[in-house]
Protein backbone atom coordinates (compact mmCIF):
# COMPACT_ATOMS: atom_id res chain seq x y z
CA UNK A 1 0.00 0.00 0.00
CA UNK A 2 2.90 2.34 0.75
CA UNK A 3 4.30 1.90 -2.76
CA UNK A 4 0.97 2.96 -4.30
CA UNK A 5 1.01 6.20 -2.29
CA UNK A 6 4.57 6.90 -3.44
CA UNK A 7 3.75 6.35 -7.11
CA UNK A 8 0.70 8.59 -6.76
CA UNK A 9 2.81 11.33 -5.24
CA UNK A 10 5.58 10.92 -7.80
CA UNK A 11 3.02 10.93 -10.61
CA UNK A 12 1.52 14.14 -9.20
CA UNK A 13 4.94 15.83 -9.08
CA UNK A 14 5.73 14.74 -12.66
CA UNK A 15 2.32 15.98 -13.84
CA UNK A 16 2.89 19.36 -12.20
CA UNK A 17 6.34 19.71 -13.77
CA UNK A 18 5.02 18.79 -17.23
CA UNK A 19 2.11 21.22 -16.80
CA UNK A 20 4.47 24.05 -15.86
CA UNK A 21 6.70 23.33 -18.85
CA UNK A 22 3.69 23.30 -21.19
CA UNK A 23 2.36 26.49 -19.64
CA UNK A 24 5.65 28.22 -20.29
CA UNK A 25 6.09 26.79 -23.79
CA UNK A 26 2.56 27.22 -25.13
CA UNK A 27 1.37 30.41 -23.46
CA UNK A 28 4.77 32.09 -23.00
CA UNK A 29 4.10 32.52 -19.29
CA UNK A 30 7.15 33.16 -17.11
CA UNK A 31 6.55 30.40 -14.59
CA UNK A 32 9.63 31.25 -12.50
CA UNK A 33 8.42 34.81 -11.94
CA UNK A 34 4.98 33.55 -10.93
CA UNK A 35 6.53 31.12 -8.45
CA UNK A 36 8.70 33.93 -7.01
CA UNK A 37 5.84 36.40 -6.61
CA UNK A 38 4.76 37.20 -3.04
CA UNK A 39 1.10 36.53 -3.92
CA UNK A 40 1.74 32.98 -5.13
CA UNK A 41 0.62 31.36 -1.86
CA UNK A 42 -2.61 33.37 -1.87
CA UNK A 43 -3.27 32.42 -5.50
CA UNK A 44 -2.73 28.71 -4.78
CA UNK A 45 -4.98 28.96 -1.71
CA UNK A 46 -7.69 30.68 -3.76
CA UNK A 47 -7.50 28.03 -6.50
CA UNK A 48 -7.64 25.26 -3.89
CA UNK A 49 -10.71 26.81 -2.26
CA UNK A 50 -12.35 27.25 -5.68
CA UNK A 51 -11.91 23.61 -6.69
CA UNK A 52 -12.97 22.40 -3.23
CA UNK A 53 -16.13 24.48 -3.45
CA UNK A 54 -16.91 23.25 -6.98
CA UNK A 55 -16.34 19.64 -5.90
CA UNK A 56 -18.49 19.89 -2.76
CA UNK A 57 -21.33 21.94 -4.28
CA UNK A 58 -21.64 20.48 -7.78
CA UNK A 59 -19.59 17.35 -8.44
CA UNK A 60 -19.64 15.14 -5.35
CA UNK A 61 -23.22 13.89 -5.81
CA UNK A 62 -22.98 13.01 -9.53
CA UNK A 63 -19.52 11.50 -9.05
CA UNK A 64 -20.72 9.43 -6.09
CA UNK A 65 -23.73 8.23 -8.06
CA UNK A 66 -21.61 7.27 -11.06
CA UNK A 67 -19.09 5.50 -8.83
CA UNK A 68 -21.55 3.66 -6.56
CA UNK A 69 -24.46 2.93 -8.86
CA UNK A 70 -22.85 2.50 -12.25
CA UNK A 71 -19.14 1.69 -12.00
CA UNK A 72 -19.24 -0.52 -8.91
CA UNK A 73 -22.35 -2.31 -10.21
CA UNK A 74 -20.67 -3.07 -13.54
CA UNK A 75 -17.39 -4.14 -11.96
CA UNK A 76 -19.17 -6.29 -9.37
CA UNK A 77 -21.26 -8.02 -12.05
CA UNK A 78 -18.19 -8.69 -14.22
CA UNK A 79 -16.21 -10.06 -11.28
CA UNK A 80 -19.14 -12.25 -10.22
CA UNK A 81 -19.57 -13.63 -13.75
CA UNK A 82 -15.82 -14.23 -14.08
CA UNK A 83 -15.80 -16.09 -10.76
CA UNK A 84 -18.71 -18.25 -11.90
CA UNK A 85 -16.91 -19.07 -15.17
CA UNK A 86 -13.75 -19.95 -13.25
CA UNK A 87 -15.68 -22.05 -10.75
CA UNK A 88 -17.48 -23.94 -13.52
CA UNK A 89 -14.22 -24.52 -15.39
CA UNK A 90 -12.51 -25.86 -12.28
CA UNK A 91 -15.49 -28.09 -11.48
CA UNK A 92 -15.59 -29.59 -14.99
CA UNK A 93 -11.82 -30.15 -15.17
CA UNK A 94 -11.52 -31.61 -11.71
CA UNK A 95 -13.01 -34.96 -12.55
Amino acid sequence: MEKQKESGFIGLIISIIISLILLQAVFRVDVIEILKSPNFGEIVDYIKKFFTLVWEKFLVLPASFIWNEIFIDIVWRIMKDAFELLKNWVDTNQA
